[in-house]
């Protein structure tokens, strides 16, 4: 069986949530055939790309991915088209047909996100797996809710005569006008990624998603669970002595629910 997976970051090394994912994904498929990695890498990342010695891959391309533009066009265009903001500055033509003349014949395709699918041209090579690993509507409104919540919790505006007001007033003005403006484009992006992530599964043979709560959020019928997971190491990482009481570093983005749910547990 031929294989081609095809990934938003390069998986190794696998130091980080989505890397560990990534890493999982590409040692097991290659298990099970003749398997081809291409990956979009960030932009920001350097040479090497190393593929680990254990791990058997038959082709491996990488391709830079193309820089964010943050522009006053790129953000009309995002306005006025129908695509989520982060997919609207990222597309590239060039990706595309380059991905379209690397590509071989194929029995089965994996990609990783929908972004990665939708850069490349939603190719059609084979029965494919789309993975969401995360599901971005709702991580965006999550973040609403805590601009939202530090609203709530916020301290009172400093008040000064109405006709001078202080420096520090006007810039509390500006910051409510900022967060407004953050919302208001955050719900119209999350909408955007609820269509785009249910329009992405109904061109695919298969959506992965990391839970069952996220098979229940996205609502599409062809859709499998396959859990994050991590090696268990063979030995401790740092020190056996800790203090008393013992403090325990979590970091994170914390607007992300599972990291937030981790910290409480």
């Amino acid at each position: 069986m031929r294989i081609l997976v095809v990934t938003q970051d390069f998986p190794w090394p696998p130091n980080f949530g989505g890397r560990i994912r990534l890493d999982v994904v590409v040692r097991t498929l290659s298990e099970l055939g003749e398997t081809d990695l291409f990956s979009l890498v960030p932009a920001r990342l350097e040479d090497p790309y190393e593929v680990p010695s254990d791990i058997k891959i038959n082709r491996v391309k990488t391709l830079k991915r193309r820089k964010p533009e943050h522009s006053l066009r790129s953000r009309l265009a995002w306005t006025f088209g129908g695509l989520p903001l982060e997919v609207s500055e990222e597309r590239d033509p060039h990706a595309a047909a380059l991905f379209r003349e690397w590509a071989g014949a194929y029995d089965f395709v994996w990609v990783s996100r929908a972004a990665t699918f939708e850069v490349l041209g939603r190719p059609h090579l084979a029965p494919t797996v789309v993975d969401l690993d995360d599901l971005e509507d709702w991580k965006i409104l999550a973040r609403i809710e805590a601009i939202d919540a530090d609203k709530r919790t916020g301290g009172p505006v400093s008040r000064q005569s109405d006709r001078e007001p202080s420096t520090s007033a006007l810039r509390e003005i500006a910051s409510r006008a900022r967060k407004v403006a953050a919302r208001t484009q955050g719900r119209l992006n999350a909408e955007r990624w609820r269509r785009f992530q249910r329009s992405i599964a109904s061109e695919v043979e298969q959506i992965a998603l990391a839970s069952v709560i996220d098979r229940a959020r996205l609502g599409a019928p062809n859709t499998t669970v396959v859990p994050n997971g991590y090696e268990v190491p063979t030995r401790p990482v740092g020190r056996r002595d800790v203090g008393d009481p013992p403090t325990l570093l979590f970091p994170g983005n914390f607007c992300y629910a599972p990291n937030s749910d981790a910290a409480q547990w």
